[in-house]
């Protein structure tokens, strides 16, 4: 894993977010991130990691119990 990759990465997401977005979904296929991926400097973001047993709650908190803020949702699989 190359420390580029991550700040491109990070420079990405933040103009994602920057733009506008509220929500960005990371599919990580083989979780090659998964250990870093809570170091991104991504102001006012919430990083969530997505798994196969919280998507419905992840579904409620970003729907209905945080609207208006900025999600990275990170699912280290496809």
């Amino acid at each position: 894993m190359d420390e580029l990759n991550l700040t491109e990465i990070e420079n990405k997401l933040n103009i994602e977010f920057s733009l506008g977005q509220r929500i960005v979904f990371w599919y990580d296929d083989d979780g090659s991130f998964e250990s870093q991926v809570d170091n991104l400097n991504l102001p006012e973001v919430t990083i969530h990691h997505l798994s196969d047993c919280n998507s419905f709650r992840t579904k409620l908190m970003v729907e209905h119990d945080r609207p208006d803020d900025k999600f990275l949702i990170y699912a280290p699989f496809r």
